[in-house]
């Protein structure tokens, strides 16, 4: 599944963080993080920078909805 800047947003949302916080623990580049959340600039970013917001955000515990019908989002990962 593509993360679109929508649910990078919620994401941060979600753990309270800040963009230079995800880009401190995603290894990024703050401008590549703000691209991420930027609707136009995030086609410029590749899968590996993407991959690594990813990961970093479902380590903290957050689960992306798939984009559906443009309804892409996330939220808290059920703990099992």
């Amino acid at each position: 599944m593509i993360l679109v800047a929508n649910q990078i947003r919620e994401a941060l949302a979600l753990v309270g963080w800040t963009p230079l916080t995800l880009a401190i623990r995603a290894f990024l580049a703050l401008d590549d993080v703000n691209r991420a959340l930027d609707d136009a600039d995030i086609r410029c970013l590749g899968e590996l920078h993407l991959g690594a917001i990813r990961e970093v955000l479902e380590a903290a515990g957050v689960a992306f909805n798939p984009e559906n019908r443009g309804a892409a989002g996330a939220r808290p990962r059920q703990m099992a």
